[in-house]
């Protein structure tokens, strides 16, 4: 008789969101949807519709999960008080200013 190999161990992945992103990002949205006052699936629904949850998505126009048009790039920085919109957290503090 024939003994089955066990299967291998899989690593384990951080978690990830519906729309893929880390559970950081994800609190990111929940924070700053509070901050707001708007309803968190309603930034998510934003992100999936503009970016599809790509960190880096650019359209030559627009950049980030929240496609921020870089023509108003420092009107973000100032009225979010943010220092980079580049980066995710703050892509989506400026995308609910």
């Amino acid at each position: 008789m024939i003994t089955p190999t066990p299967a291998p161990t899989e690593i384990p992945q951080p978690k990830k969101t519906a729309l893929g992103l880390s559970e950081n990002l994800e609190s990111v949205i929940e924070q700053a949807a509070s901050y707001y006052g708007l309803p968190a699936d309603l930034v998510r629904a934003v992100i999936w519709v503009e970016s599809r949850g790509v960190i880096t998505a650019d359209n030559g126009q627009c950049f980030g999960l929240m496609q921020l048009n870089k023509q108003y790039k420092d009107a973000f920085i100032k009225g979010a008080g943010v220092q980079n919109i580049t980066e995710p957290q703050y892509n989506i503090m400026c995308g609910c200013w």
